[in-house]
């Protein structure tokens, strides 16, 4: 009797090792299958490193056209929106570095001829007085980011001092700078029908009724009517 008990218990305890066992085995089991699951899962949201790359020269090619496209557009654009554009720019570039912008006055100088205002150089300079306040940090850092700023800028002058009031913060200063732009620009045709392309025209006929048809002194020929320019070669048997 003792020894049917005693197998009956040895019997039992080793059912439960097996059950727990078991249940221990199948549990890991579950768990790294989840694991394997869960890694494959975040290899196919990675990227391949071809594609990266692939995607990265895409990425630069765009940005070179952009640019490209870009810089074109200011050289074809005109004076009288190139200049607003500038001065928004200079004021947006002070907001950025906590400057308080209360002024931006261009100073336009007019440099060469009088028909075409530009120099010898081709183009023009343009000073700008900005009034700002801030900080001298903040001042500092708008004054450091004009040398990455997209137009061609010089600092001429700066001056700084405390600013007077109640309305200031402690430590905000009063600065005024000076800039100096040089606006590449060809001269503009003057607008059909202004007063300026009315007198070249004036001018032009006034020329015709006169010389009519005019030879330059080596042999070319040259007709006004019509713009037609005709040049007799003299390698050329007639």
């Amino acid at each position: 009797m003792k020894t049917n008990e005693r197998m009956k218990v040895v019997a039992l305890i080793a059912v439960v090792v097996l059950l727990i066992g078991g249940g221990l085995i199948y549990w890991q089991y579950s768990a790294r299958g989840e694991a394997q699951t869960r890694v494959a899962s975040l290899q196919a949201e990675l990227p391949d490193a071809d594609q990266v790359n692939a995607d990265l020269v895409t990425s630069q090619q765009e940005l070179e056209a952009a640019r490209i496209q870009l810089e074109h557009l200011e050289r074809a654009l005109p004076e009288s929106a190139y200049i607003p554009t500038l001065l928004k720019e200079l004021e947006m570039l002070g907001t950025s570095k906590n400057v308080k912008i209360t002024g931006i006055r261009p100073i336009l100088e007019v440099v060469g001829t009088e028909e075409t205002g530009l120099d010898d150089s081709g183009y023009q300079k343009l000073d700008i007085d900005i009034t700002g306040t801030g900080t001298y940090r903040a001042m500092l850092e708008m004054i450091s980011a004009l040398k990455d700023f997209p137009k061609i800028l010089a600092v001429n002058t700066i001056n700084m001092q405390p600013k007077q009031g109640a309305e200031g913060a402690a430590g905000d200063l009063d600065a005024t700078i000076r800039l100096r732009a040089f606006v590449f620009k060809e001269p503009l045709s003057p607008i059909e029908g202004s007063t300026e392309d009315l007198r070249q025209r004036e001018s032009g006929e006034g020329s015709e009724g006169e010389s009519g048809t005019g030879t330059n002194g080596s042999g070319s020929t040259i007709k006004t009517e019509g713009l037609d320019t005709r040049r007799v070669r003299k390698d050329v048997a007639l």
